[in-house]
């Protein structure tokens, strides 16, 4: 065994390089402590960097709050520097009689009765710290146990590892001295393409930046498509006839249609040679630009064929293409290829999302199902979060919530994985612990070595119960319609893909008024802050949510989350009455004081979730302004009713006013605009027009998904 001083200069050197003893935790780390701890099932982990007077906690879960918020103790309360001193694991049965430890302030003060800690070092082999788990009461540590934090030690690593590497890279470009003018403007026209994911992302960051970058008087840009041009920002030269130039025919004459047809570069040296394109030469002139470009941007992965366009209020001296127009032509070409392959990205992201989320969540008589996926970051749509709800044969409804470590796409594949088992099994009517034992068979036979934690809950409406098991996940709630809540379904067992076990399960009441709550980690863990208090205010929120519908009650839950660094699945299941029928909505508004945003925010409010609900919007959208633009006098009264049942959804928007054509469903020329949102409603909804009384009444009944939609006159 060999024995490093702490006081090292070659170790200090890398602790420094690593940042470890700086404020700020490490992104990536609290996915690997929260896996130690259900691996390992242990109330305290840390990681800890080890300097030369002091420990510093990078990263944990379950320590005493002083400590916790502290985030730092002496050396004098260090277990983890014997790690580093031995570079070897420190194996501690029982702290109180340990000899390395029992005298130890730490043994007392945080009530440690068994430790394991096991080194991590740096990319060059020093040892940095030490990834542990701590104890209450004594506790034997098995061999593999030994070895799996170990495994997870080696992917602290790895994670360092990276970030010294992104460090570095930042460093390098830092330090690379940047030419002034010309250099500082293709720089940010650079960034801006490198940063733009859509063409036209692309197209902007062009039009926003090239000219600076190119010293122009006018930049545009137009698109080739078949046999047209469609040009962007041609307002920048063309202030007169700019209807004329924003699509046009490839055979008109310009410089632009030119080079779009030739593929080649025309180059327009001074004013007289502008002579040749006389309606394009007369706007340029009135911009006093005497010499022009235009360059075809084709040949490029994403198949985007382009002509950028630049001119200047100067002769171009050489006669030949400024070099600035070369790097931006070949800057564009870069930024149409890598928005075609972030579409791609986005494309495959999208076929993720469709084999891990659900489309829609059933609809069930006597139960309401709301559920949200939540991803890690803006930039990324999924993580290994996983929600589902299936309808089995027998009439009972199987409920999924799960975790795959990681928010790679094996996370993902792993998660999908996961998903379509889940599927199958409940489809094949079997229990909650028997559906986690096949699973937890298919992950340790598979070649995916992710870890998963699951909850599988089974509801049968009819007896009114559900039955719960879980495999190394945080407990559901159940909600009383008293308001208080409770934890249901068994805890401590493993996860899935760790080790052979034999699930248990569950079975509880569940009666009308009585919600349940199914959720992965990301809705109540923290980093600045211990577990428990996530939980609390879970439950808190959760008991005073009252008989919300459950869609509700995700949006109230959610927005627990203002900061949110893990992904997120959330789904609540709510025991409602047989005879429970959704209530309907009635509104009235004076025609003036009509607020379209107030209208659509309470039927959103009333429909809440339901899968027709963006097209339902727009109808009422649509009829509500005709309703308020036809209405006479000004402040006649306006009134909606909507009804929503198993068929669909029923819109009755009423208003005084001259009659309202019921036959013609067409759209009406574009000078017109009495019937145009009649048009728009009858082209989502089934509608019927009733003129009477001085009243006009427009119908609109939505069908359910799947139903066939049926003519209606009314409720």
């Amino acid at each position: 065994m060999r024995v490093v001083p702490l006081d090292d200069p070659d170790r200090l050197l890398a602790l420094h390089r690593a940042g470890l003893l700086a404020a700020g935790g490490i992104p990536g780390l609290d996915r690997i402590l929260r896996i130690a701890r259900h691996a390992l099932d242990a109330p305290m982990i840390t990681f800890s960097a080890v300097g030369t007077d002091r420990q510093v906690f990078v990263d944990q879960i379950g320590l005493p709050e002083a400590w916790a918020d502290a985030g730092e103790t002496p050396l004098s309360h260090s277990y983890c520097r014997l790690v580093v001193v031995d570079d070897a694991p420190l194996v501690v049965t029982d702290a109180a009689t340990d000899a390395r430890v029992r005298d130890n302030p730490a043994t007392t003060e945080a009530d440690i009765g068994a430790y394991l800690g096991v080194p991590v070092r740096s990319p060059d082999g020093h040892t940095l710290g030490a990834l542990c788990v701590l104890e209450h009461v004594p506790r034997e540590w098995s061999d593999r146990e030994i070895a799996t934090l170990g495994d997870l030690a080696a992917s602290v690593e790895a994670e360092l590892r990276l970030r010294e590497t992104t460090q570095e890279l930042g460093d390098q470009r830092s330090s690379e001295s940047l030419e002034r003018g010309f250099e500082e403007s293709m720089t940010a026209l650079a960034a801006a393409t490198s940063r733009s994911w859509t063409v036209g992302a692309v197209v902007r960051a062009i039009i926003d930046n090239g000219t600076a970058a190119t010293g122009a008087t006018v930049l545009t840009l137009a698109i080739h498509e078949d046999d047209t041009l469609r040009y962007f920002d041609t307002q920048t030269y063309l202030a007169e006839g700019v209807e004329r130039w924003i699509t046009t025919d490839i055979a008109v004459p310009s410089p632009m249609a030119e080079a779009a047809r030739a593929d080649e570069t025309v180059i327009i040296p001074d004013a007289s040679a502008l002579s040749a394109w006389p309606t394009f030469a007369e706007a340029l002139v009135s911009r006093r630009v005497e010499s022009f470009v235009a360059v075809p941007v084709g040949n490029t992965d994403s198949g985007v064929k382009a002509v950028i366009g630049i001119g200047w209020n100067r002769p171009i001296v050489e006669r030949a293409l400024p070099r600035s127009v070369t790097r931006l032509t070949v800057l564009a070409r870069q930024g149409f290829d890598r928005a075609h392959s972030h579409q791609a990205a986005r494309d495959h992201a999208a076929l993720l999302e469709s084999l891990v989320l659900p489309d829609t969540l059933p609809r069930v008589p006597g139960l309401d199902l709301a559920g949200i996926y939540l991803p890690p970051t803006a930039g990324q749509r999924v993580g290994g979060d996983l929600y589902d709800a299936v309808v089995r044969d027998d009439g009972r409804v199987a409920l999924v919530v799960a975790d795959a470590a990681g928010h790679d796409i094996i996370g993902s594949l792993v998660t999908s994985r996961v998903r379509t088992a889940f599927t199958m099994l409940s489809l094949d009517l079997r229990g909650p612990a028997a559906i986690l034992d096949d699973v937890n068979r298919f992950l340790l036979r598979s070649s995916l070595t992710t870890y998963v934690t699951a909850v599988v809950a089974v509801i049968d409406v009819d007896a009114g119960t559900i039955t719960v098991a879980n495999a190394g996940h945080p407990q559901p709630r159940r909600r009383h319609a008293d308001g208080t809540v409770d934890v249901i379904g068994p805890s401590g067992q493993p996860l899935l893909g760790l080790q052979s076990v034999d699930y248990e399960e569950e079975t509880v009441s569940f009666a009308p008024g009585e919600s349940v709550v199914l959720f992965t980690d990301g809705l109540i863990e923290r980093r600045d802050r211990p577990f428990a208090v996530g939980e609390a205010r879970l439950e808190h929120e959760f008991g005073s949510a009252g008989d919300a519908r459950a869609g509700t009650t995700v949006d109230r839950l959610v927005s627990l989350l203002p900061v949110r660094d893990d992904d997120l699945a959330l789904l609540i299941a709510r025991r409602v009455s047989a005879g429970n029928a959704m209530p309907g909505l009635d509104l009235r508004w004076a025609a003036d004081r009509l607020e379209l945003r107030d209208a659509r925010a309470r039927i959103s409010d009333w429909l809440d979730g339901h899968d027709r609900l963006d097209d339902a919007l727009l109808v009422a959208t649509e009829l509500l302004t005709n309703a308020r633009t036809a209405s006479a006098p000004r402040d006649a009264e306006i009134t909606l009713r909507a009804r929503c049942g198993d068929e669909g959804i029923t819109l009755s928007i009423s208003n005084a006013g001259p009659p309202l054509p019921s036959a013609d469903r067409t759209m009406p020329d574009h000078a017109q605009s009495r019937g145009r949102g009649l048009a728009i409603a009858s082209a989502l909804a089934d509608t019927a027009v009733h003129n009477g009384d001085g009243r006009v009444t427009v119908t609109a009944h939505l069908a359910e998904r799947g139903r066939p939609q049926e003519a209606r006159a009314g409720f």
